[in-house]
């Protein structure tokens, strides 16, 4: 006889109950949960350093292509638009025909003031005016005599012919420095030969460097 005691059950019932609950899945073990590291955060490189400039040309480069620049009619407008201030006259009055010697003074300080902060040519000039362009040159050579100034002294005194010349050339001067233009395009976009514009060019360097008429 073994050592092992043997359960006597009442009934089979109770035998049975007994037989389930051993057969019963043992309830799970809960674990606890392990706390995950918080993801790194990746921190951006610092902006590289400014780079220095070799010299103040490079700089005044760099710093008249980080601002946008004004159009000339823009500017054109804001200088009358300051006459009109100063001198309590509208700009219906300075655009109009009269003639009389308050308005007349008026119109020729705003086409002096205008000719000498833009590039506006001379015909450009005198559209906004109503005017020619002989009107307009006459108005700068009053208002240079007046101020003691040298604007657009590269026209004052052509006959017309050659203040037109003079324009095409400072207008083929103004493609080919301020807007990278070539020859080729300069003249595409005035409609002139690429021949033409070339000299107006060549005319253009050479009066700059006070090589030229």
């Amino acid at each position: 006889m073994s050592g092992v005691a043997v359960r006597e059950y009442a009934s089979a019932e109770e035998m049975l109950a007994a037989y389930r609950a051993r057969k019963r899945p043992p309830a799970p073990v809960v674990r606890p949960k392990l706390a995950m590291p918080e993801p790194v955060k990746s921190v951006p490189a610092p902006a590289p350093a400014p780079k220095p400039y070799d010299d103040l040309a490079q700089y005044r480069e760099a710093y008249a292509n980080a601002i946008p620049q004004t159009a000339p009619s823009q500017i054109a407008k804001r200088i009358i638009e300051q006459v009109c201030i100063e001198t309590g006259i509208s700009q219906d009055l300075i655009k109009s025909p009269i003639r009389t010697n308050p308005v007349s003074q008026a119109r020729q300080e705003a086409i002096w003031r205008i000719a000498a902060d833009t590039t506006l040519s001379l015909p450009q000039i005198g559209r906004i005016f109503n005017r020619d362009h002989t009107t307009i040159l006459h108005a700068i050579r009053r208002m240079n005599d007046k101020h003691d100034a040298m604007v657009r002294v590269h026209v004052v005194g052509c006959t017309p012919p050659e203040i037109e010349q003079r324009e095409f050339e400072a207008e083929v001067y103004r493609l080919f420095k301020d807007d990278g233009l070539d020859t080729q395009q300069i003249a595409r976009r005035l409609g002139k030969t690429q021949a033409e514009t070339a000299n107006a060019l060549a005319r253009a360097r050479d009066r700059l460097m006070g090589e030229g008429p």
